[in-house]
C-alpha cells in the first residue's frame, strides 16, 4: 500500500526547520545513536568492513556523523530531501551529496544500470551507487510513498554481504495527536515490515519501543514537532493539509490537556507525546 506523499510540503517544512532541528530532536538523535550501536555491532559480529556507505535522509547528520566516526568509510554517499542539508556536510572526506526524492533516483538509478549507463536522459550525478556494504536510514522511511518497496530495492545496491539498517516509527507513534485530530502517517507494524522482506533478506535484529517524552503544554508538543520539521498529523497528498484554526487550536489543547496529563499527588506534571521507535538491521542473502 502506498502512502502518496506530498514530497514538496515535506521537504519546505524541514528546510523549515534546520536551524532549530538539532536542539530539538533528542528522541531522533538517540535513535541514531541505537541504530548506529547495532550496525556496529552485526558488523563485528558478521566480521565486515562498512567502506562503502550509503545513507538515505541523512538530514543535519546525526547519523552520518556516527557512522564516519565508527567506520572511516572510502566512499559516503548521502541523500536528503531538502537540498539545503548539501554544506553541512562540506568538510566531509570521500563523500557525495544527492539532494532529492529517494524513491525517484532509485527509480532512475535503475533505469541507467538497466541501460548500463547509456542513458543520456539521466543525470548520472543522482545516480545510487552499487556494491554498498552499508545502506542506512534513521527516522526516515515513513515519509516515503512505499517503505517497504524502498527496502526491497536497496537489495540491488548492496555488496554480497551487505546491510541495510534502517529505524523507522511504528503504529503508536504520536497517538496522542492521532487520537485526537484523526489524522497522522500510516507506519507500518513491525511484523508487517518483516513479512514482507523476509524473502530478500536475513533479518539480524528487529526491536521496537516506546518512549513518553514530557512537555510542559500541548503548546509545547506542537512547538517542538514544528521544530523537528514535523507537524503529527498527515502528509498523504490526498488528504490534503492540515489547518490549525484558532477554535480548533483551543479545543486540540482542552482535549490534550484533558486526556494526556502526567499527574503526581493530583499535581500536573506535563502532557506526553509517544514516539515509537522500529529498528531492522537486514543482510543481503
Amino acid at each position: 500500500m502506498k502512502n502518496l506523499m506530498n514530497k514538496e510540503r515535506i521537504a519546505h517544512r524541514f528546510s523549515s526547520a534546520i536551524s532549530t532541528y538539532e536542539d530539538e530532536a533528542v528522541e531522533q538523535r538517540h535513535i541514531a545513536e541505537q541504530l548506529a550501536s547495532m550496525i556496529k555491532f552485526w558488523g563485528e559480529a558478521k566480521s565486515l568492513n562498512f567502506k562503502r556507505i550509503a545513507e538515505v535522509g541523512c538530514g543535519t547528520g546525526l547519523l552520518s556523523k556516527i557512522l564516519v566516526k565508527l567506520f572511516s568509510p572510502e566512499t559516503l554517499w548521502l541523500n536528503d530531501l531538502c537540498c539545503s542539508v548539501k554544506d553541512i556536510f562540506n568538510s566531509y572526506e570521500n563523500t557525495f551529496f544527492c539532494g532529492g526524492d529517494i524513491e525517484k533516483i532509485l527509480q532512475e538509478s535503475e533505469q541507467f544500470y538497466a541501460n548500463k549507463g547509456g542513458n543520456n536522459l539521466i543525470d548520472k550525478t543522482t545516480i545510487f551507487p552499487l556494491e554498498n556494504d552499508l545502506i542506512a536510514s534513521s527516522s526516515v522511511i515513513q515519509w516515503l510513498d512505499s517503505p517497504i518497496e524502498f527496502l526491497l530495492n536497496c537489495k540491488k545496491y548492496l555488496s554480497e554481504k551487505g546491510i541495510v539498517a534502517v529505524s523507522t516509527f511504528g503504529e503508536k507513534n504520536f497517538l496522542e495527536i492521532r487520537e485526537i485530530t484523526g489524522r497522522g502517517l500510516r507506519y507500518i507494524p513491525l511484523e508487517e515490515l518483516k513479512n514482507k522482506i523476509a524473502n530478500q533478506y536475513t533479518i539480524l535484529a528487529s526491536a521496537q519501543s516506546s518512549i513518553k517524552q514530557i512537555f510542559s503544554t500541548p503548546m509545547e508538543v506542537l512547538l517542538h514537532l514544528k521544530r523537528t520539521g514535523v507537524t503529527g498529523v498527515s502528509d498523504v497528498s490526498e488528504g490534503g493539509e492540515f489547518k490549525w484554526s484558532k477554535s480548533r487550536l483551543e479545543k486540540f489543547c482542552i482535549e490534550y490537556q484533558e486526556r494526556f496529563s502526567q499527574t503526581e499527588a493530583k499535581e500536573s506534571k506535563g502532557v506526553t507525546l509517544t514516539y515509537n521507535p522500529i529498528f531492522l538491521i537486514l543482510q543481503n542473502k
